[in-house]
């Protein structure tokens, strides 16, 4: 088998791993009051933007490197953070499968307070941005920074950059959240 090749059987697994995930997902939230064929289009859809959004972070850390005069190669960056999703995919079927009635405080630990359905109930969009904060995120922090390095970038400006987009994009979460709510910080 070709390098190639296995990289792209492994995308196409990692890919259906995440289609199972986001189908789970769907089920759950809608319950038997939808057909299937939907479910099986919406979980599509929940895997269309969950593989653009790799793209745009794998292009992210390329043009961040790029500017800093380190080359990071973009195919092999997508590939690894593919592989670095498998941890949130962990995460997220961890919460499904566990469940959390009772609440379940080691979950909370590994997989942040979206283990824990009362804390922040009432505040929607803080739970969107840290409600997945936990030690598996960490790990997919230290994994992303070490993929960067593996491809030529420093190891903790790597740490730095990738625990820097994390926060950005938990905060953007966040504060769409509130803003689809119709909460504004201006009057």
């Amino acid at each position: 088998m070709t390098p190639k090749l296995g990289s792209l059987l492994g995308l196409a697994a990692i890919y259906l791993a995440w289609f199972g995930v986001h189908h789970s997902q769907v089920s759950e939230a809608l319950g038997t009051e939808v057909r299937s064929r939907t479910l099986v289009l919406a979980a599509v859809g929940g895997l269309v933007a969950r593989i653009v959004g790799q793209l745009i972070e794998a292009a992210f850390y390329g043009q961040v490197w790029r500017a800093w005069g380190v080359r990071i190669r973009f195919v092999p960056m997508l590939t690894a953070v593919a592989c670095c999703s498998l941890v949130d995919a962990l995460s997220q079927s961890l919460v499904s499968y566990v469940g959390t009635d009772p609440p379940r405080a080691w979950l909370a630990v590994l997989v942040g307070l979206q283990a824990l359905p009362d804390v922040l109930a009432s505040e929607p969009g803080l739970k969107v941005g840290i409600g997945s904060l936990g030690l598996l995120t960490a790990t997919r922090v230290v994994a992303t920074a070490y993929a960067q390095r593996d491809l030529g970038a420093p190891l903790r400006p790597a740490l730095a950059l990738t625990f820097g987009a994390l926060i950005a994009g938990r905060l953007a979460s966040w504060w769409s959240v509130d803003l689809l709510r119709g909460l504004s910080p201006l009057p």
